[in-house]
């Protein structure tokens, strides 16, 4: 289906209201702007791709002094900010997936490479080949579907279980995200989730966000939260993770 743009499309400016009172100039400097902000935001994810390869790649050279995964881990909690054992796995598995990739890391973006780390090579190739040809990139749902499909079909073309792990390494964190802030504060302290990425689930937002929130959207997600905290602590448990994730996405602009 082709897009329209909604300003030259006769019907849309009948359903449209956001252009009602601006000229031809505002109309102008405002597809400058759009076009400014997407290519701040492709930008950034892309800075975060290389920036989480590059952590998971560094943890990988840091296990190799290790003999023991335990000893390894009491180090990475104590040393560094990545106190998740699942969110370092996760990023070492990246690395390894994608560290000598820089084609698939500037030619799509961050939620198709999430999609891609426990995918055949087959599939990484269907990407590569998209982006050699400057063909349109499928959506992350056509990805993940066409991953599972090749996941559990064998050469044969017979249906097979996958063996391997699960297709989002972030999926048992995930389930945290739906609850009530009550059971979001306990699952998360109950599993020792420590950091942003517990400041994150607290909040009930998607604890590996790809680009920084809009700082408005963030506070009015602090206060509604605020609104059905049960006590001080859970007031300060909002409080706290809310001035972090703050400084957080402040730190990535």
């Amino acid at each position: 289906m082709t897009n329209v743009n909604p300003v030259n499309d006769p019907k849309s400016v009948i359903r449209s209201k956001w252009h009602d009172g601006l000229d031809a100039a505002d109309l102008g400097e405002l597809s400058k702007i759009a076009r400014q902000i997407d290519q701040t935001v492709d930008t950034t994810v892309k800075q975060v791709a290389r920036a989480k390869i590059k952590v998971g790649k560094l943890l990988l050279e840091a296990r190799e002094k290790f003999s023991q995964d335990q000893a390894f881990g009491q180090w990475r909690k104590e040393a560094t900010p990545v106190k998740s054992k699942q969110h370092a796995h996760y990023l070492m598995q990246i690395a390894k997936r994608f560290g000598s990739a820089p084609k698939l890391i500037d030619g799509a973006n961050y939620s198709i490479l999430q999609e891609l780390v426990t995918a055949e090579d087959k599939d990484i190739k269907w990407i590569e080949d998209k982006i050699d040809n400057n063909e349109e990139l499928p959506t992350v749902a056509e990805v993940r579907e066409k991953v599972k499909e090749t996941k559990g079909t064998s050469k044969k073309g017979q249906t097979i279980v996958p063996t391997s792990g699960p297709l989002n390494p972030n999926e048992s964190i995930n389930t945290i995200v739906p609850l009530t802030l009550t059971q979001r504060i306990q699952k998360v302290v109950e599993r020792g989730i420590k950091g942003i990425e517990g400041d994150f689930l607290i909040l009930g937002l998607d604890p590996d966000p790809q680009t920084p929130m809009h700082p408005l959207c963030l506070e009015a997600i602090y206060d509604e939260w605020l609104k059905h905290a049960n006590d001080g602590d859970e007031t300060r448990a909002v409080k706290d993770s809310y001035n972090r994730v703050k400084l957080e996405f402040q730190a990535w602009s």
